[in-house]
């Protein structure tokens, strides 16, 4: 899975092991920031049953100012973890919340 567009278009992220989660497709965030483009930059974004963190990552990718990342799952919360860390995203951009 990639990220589609703004700063880190193309750069690949890593997805949580086994049957927990089911990605967002890139047709659907394409759709959904298609329709936000004007409103993303510098909003708050919350990525609730975040999975991989695609949709926030997407969110920060292209221009919001903080992300929430919220999910039950601690291999979905390690996964984000590791994706933040892979596109070196600071820390002062994002909160993860194990629920």
């Amino acid at each position: 899975m990639k990220i589609i567009g703004g700063e880190f278009k193309n750069r690949q992220l890593k997805t949580p092991k086994g049957f927990t989660s089911r990605p967002s497709t890139s047709m659907l965030r394409e759709a959904v920031f298609n329709i936000l483009q004007q409103d993303i930059e510098d909003c708050y974004f919350l990525d609730a049953f975040a999975g991989s963190g695609a949709m926030g990552l997407e969110a920060l990718s292209r221009g919001a100012q903080f992300c929430t990342f919220s999910d039950t799952s601690r291999e979905s919360i390690n996964t984000i973890a590791h994706n933040l860390k892979q596109l070196a995203i600071p820390k002062d951009k994002f909160q993860l919340l194990k629920q």
